[in-house]
């Protein structure tokens, strides 16, 4: 996948204020809902907080990868969010999180897991 692609200027936003997980994520979901008319700020949310539930997405070194699948989605897009302060996002080493790069991609998609397993 071309990161270029799916990242643009008008779904970033740098220094956000925020002091929560589900600020954040509201944050993410907002700056999605407003770049693409066929999906609404609470469906996004829903579906980062789906994904969530089932674990953090917190990688570590203040990185986290939240994701999402949407039905109203034609493509692939990214939406980077750094935050002020760093926040508690239950990330694999403990440490708060300042870079979010969100993902989200049509229900239907099937990622990078389907596809190794068909080759292996």
């Amino acid at each position: 996948m071309d990161i270029q692609a799916i990242v643009s200027l008008d779904r970033t936003e740098c220094a956000v204020q925020c002091n929560s997980k589900k600020r954040i994520l509201e944050i993410i979901a907002d700056i999605a809902a407003k770049q693409n008319e066929n999906i609404d700020q609470a469906t996004v949310l829903n579906s980062l907080m789906a994904r969530e539930r089932m674990g953090s997405t917190g990688i570590g070194n203040g990185i986290a990868l939240p994701h999402g699948r949407l039905a109203g989605l034609e493509k692939v897009i990214a939406i980077v969010v750094t935050s002020t302060p760093a926040i508690d996002f239950d990330a694999l080493d403990e440490k708060p999180v300042d870079i979010f790069f969100a993902l989200l991609v049509h229900a239907s998609h099937r990622g990078c897991q389907t596809k190794r397993q068909r080759n292996d």
